[in-house]
């Protein structure tokens, strides 16, 4: 008997280890997945606009607004029902393909019946045949979710790691090529469609499971009770998303179009490396903490600032380095862009802090509190843009975007700092000084490039104006915040260039 129950103790002690090996490996897989995405999809990008003209990516955006909600109106949230649930069976699984098969072949045909109504509403009688062409990648994805969904059930992260990179590398391939043989907005029809069918055929090679003809009533209720709100709240989220895209599409030209989106697609990279890797560091901790109001204060503290140092000069440095980087990465015809992506940068130096102190709410279990915030922010920005659209046109609209960041930061802040006992005006106190010292090398940095490199290669103008900027910063740190200083060379020598630190690397008699 005793021996009987040594053996399940092995076995349970096993399978932990096991499940936290996983979890480790997981964790290295998701950061190498996120980060092939990003260098794969820029490159995409770069390239693409070298070939195409805005106007070619103004169609897509409008044509993306329709796919986009269909994608989540086709899963229905039974793809996420199905994630989340402890144990699944062959009805559980093939009552949901199924049903996402069925879902993308109706959305697929109301968009194909609606493409003229919706062109018209755009003022584009040229996107007709692009959406009903593109919207077979719904049917596509449709045919590959459920592996991809048992692959991640599995943790098998490194088979979804090659999964998405290869995706997007062979649909950027077929892009960039039709791009530069001259098929305008159709290559990059021909890029989703292609991502969408590799996608497929790598999930269902790497997946055991094949579909069988059976469906269960009960098991697909089972699904619909969590995935119809689930699918609610992502249709909602997706279509609110949309929404400067469906104004600015409805109300200007598609090259106006073309190049917000763009700009928008590119603004995110740098706010994404750099609050990506901080949040994946910090948010389990958090967690762990939750109950502890004064641990939890501190790290918050010392990640928001950390944040906020690190994003305030980066965008800063982009909103007045704008014109010339366009100039350098994209060409002449792109230059255009450059206004609305440094407007959008105002948002990027506020949307991490904003999202750190949405997160907050979420670590205290504060769901109630969530979904209110998040009713009045929308709002909010809803009718700042309306308001920006019909005073200022598209760029009133645009700066609409940056005002309500500010907003949503006393909005958040006073929330997020009642739980923690660290009200907005200490919060807003902190953050404040190191503005005005990313503010001062900006205007550094400003002034350089006005006055004296004006005439430069846009290459030495980012050069040069990069590593003012950087100089800069740093040395007003060191004269002013020195202790941040020091914190930011300690958080990126252990955890990104992986030295163990020495309260690691001490025995407990040391402490």
């Amino acid at each position: 008997m005793a021996s009987n129950k040594e053996e399940e103790l092995k076995e349970v002690l096993y399978d932990t280890e096991a499940l936290k090996r996983k979890s480790v490996s997981g964790f290295g897989w998701a950061v190498l997945q996120q980060g092939l995405g990003r260098i794969i999809s820029f490159t995409v990008m770069l390239l693409l606009a070298r070939f195409l003209t805005p106007e070619d990516f103004g169609a897509l955006a409008a044509v993306a607004i329709l796919t986009d909600i269909a994608r989540v109106l086709s899963d229905g949230g039974f793809g996420a029902s199905l994630a989340r649930s402890p144990e699944v069976d062959e009805r559980d699984i093939n009552s949901v393909f199924y049903f996402n098969l069925a879902m993308s072949g109706i959305c697929y045909l109301i968009i194909f019946v609606a493409a003229p109504w919706i062109a018209d509403f755009f003022h584009a009688p040229n996107l007709v045949p692009l959406m009903r062409v593109q919207s077979l990648s719904l049917i596509l994805g449709a045919l590959g979710t459920i592996q991809w969904i048992l692959i991640w059930r599995a943790m098998n992260f490194r088979v979804q790691t090659w999964s998405s990179a290869s995706s997007t590398l062979v649909g950027g391939i077929v892009g960039c090529t039709m791009a530069n043989l001259g098929y305008g907005p159709w290559s990059l029809v021909a890029q989703e469609l292609s991502r969408a069918f590799t996608f497929m055929v790598f999930n269902w090679y790497a997946s055991w499971w094949r579909p069988k003809l059976m469906f269960s009533v009960p098991h697909f209720k089972k699904h619909f009770a969590f995935g119809s709100r689930m699918a609610t709240a992502q249709v909602l989220t997706v279509a609110y998303d949309k929404v400067s895209t469906i104004l600015i599409g409805r109300f200007f030209s598609q090259r106006e179009l073309g190049l917000f989106n763009q700009a928008k697609t590119f603004e995110a990279v740098p706010v994404g490396i750099i609050a990506d890797p901080i949040n994946q560091v910090t948010a389990p901790i958090f967690v762990r903490i939750q109950d502890d109001i004064e641990r939890l204060k501190s790290g918050y503290r010392r990640a928001q600032r950390l944040l906020f140092q690190l994003s305030t000069p980066v965008m800063l440095a982009l909103i007045v380095l704008g014109k010339p980087l366009y100039l350098f990465l994209f060409g002449e015809k792109w230059l255009d862009a450059a206004p609305f992506f440094q407007v959008l940068c105002v948002n990027g130096i506020l949307r991490p802090i904003n999202n750190y102190n949405i997160n907050v709410v979420q670590v205290k279990g504060r769901s109630d509190l969530h979904l209110k915030l998040d009713i009045i922010r929308k709002v909010v920005e809803f009718g700042a843009m309306l308001a920006g659209l019909w005073f200022g046109g598209i760029y009133g609209l645009v700066w609409a975007l940056a005002v309500a960041q500010v907003f949503n930061l006393f909005i958040n802040t006073r929330y997020s700092g009642q739980l923690l006992h660290f009200p907005l005006r200490e919060q807003l106190g902190e953050l404040f000084p190191l503005f005005l010292l990313g503010l001062v090398s900006g205007a550094l940095v400003w002034l350089l490039d006005t006055f004296l490199m004006a005439g430069w290669a846009p290459f030495w103008r980012l050069a040069l104006g990069g590593v003012t900027m950087a100089a800069s910063y740093v040395a007003l740190l060191w004269l002013f915040s020195r202790e941040d200083l020091l914190y930011i060379w300690d958080y990126a020598y252990h955890h990104i260039l992986k030295r163990p630190s020495k309260a690691s690397t001490s025995t407990p008699n040391e402490d």
